[in-house]
């Protein structure tokens, strides 16, 4: 993946990917566009991700056929289709009803360099991510079941919370990409207790824990969430790519299609 990197130094690969990532491979690169492997947090399956500005990702289009047949090869459990946002037109009408896909989501990743500074009277706390497991757990079933920080399984790095007299109220954890940067998840407040800015308390917190440990904080959020992008907007954060994120469905057929010239094979494996 360093290949990648040095071609277009793009954020997301280097803090969510790697430059030594080995399961991103077979990946390509046309100009400053590329396509390899990646495999999501959350015990998901294997996805491929197309990124670049669209006249450098034409040709990766026009052969995404054969790419995702010779990455099939390689890793007979790929089951996703990740693009920039702006290639999704695009690469569906490349891929037409051969290649059926269902839409798991709209999202956007960003990150930061810079500490925060905020006025709250929110102070989280730590956590503990097996001591306090079943509590977490039942503070996510009322305040965002879809959460991804997985308390109790080992995922999270780092948790805060807060509480008003005992109760949790306000909870996010921190997770390390396979690229060893830190990832803000599972940021979350009860119902009952939104609108106060423990959000924002957290949001701060765990991004401060992140730079003056690593240099960096990524995070990623549905792309719809416009009070949540602002919030993180505010705090000094930079989105670098908007993604969709796709299910390839079964039935696809394997291509055969030669190798266009435009298209630099980095590694097959």
């Amino acid at each position: 993946m360093q290949e990648l990197l040095d071609l277009a130094d793009d954020p997301f690969l280097r803090y969510d990917i790697g430059p030594d990532s080995t399961t991103a491979l077979p990946a390509w690169s046309c100009g400053m566009a590329s396509a390899y492997l990646r495999q999501p947090p959350h015990r998901r399956a294997l996805s491929m991700n197309l990124q670049g500005p669209a006249v450098d990702a034409g040709p990766l289009i026009e052969a995404l056929p054969d790419l995702l047949a010779r990455a099939v090869a390689a890793h007979p459990g790929l089951a996703g289709l990740t693009l920039d946002a702006h290639l999704v037109e695009a690469t569906r009408s490349r891929l037409g009803s051969a290649y059926p896909m269902q839409l798991m989501g709209a999202w956007s990743w960003l990150s930061t360099h810079h500490l925060v500074a905020i006025e709250t009277p929110w102070y989280p706390a730590e956590l503990d991510d097996l001591r306090d497991a079943a509590e977490l757990i039942e503070f996510y079933r009322r305040a965002n079941p879809a959460a991804e920080s997985e308390p109790g399984e080992g995922a999270s790095r780092y948790w805060l919370g807060m509480r008003d007299h005992g109760r949790l109220v306000g909870v996010g954890a921190v997770h390390l990409t396979p690229a060893g940067a830190p990832h803000l998840t599972g940021i979350a407040v009860d119902p009952a207790d939104r609108g106060h800015g423990l959000g924002l308390a957290v949001t701060a917190a765990l991004t401060n824990w992140a730079i003056h440990r690593y240099g960096v904080a990524t995070l990623g959020v549905m792309t719809a969430n416009h009070r949540a992008v602002s919030l993180y907007r505010g705090l000094g954060y930079r989105v670098a790519h908007h993604w969709q994120s796709f299910r390839l469905l079964p039935g696809a057929p394997v291509a055969t299609m030669a190798e266009p010239a435009a298209v630099e094979i980095l590694k097959d494996a």
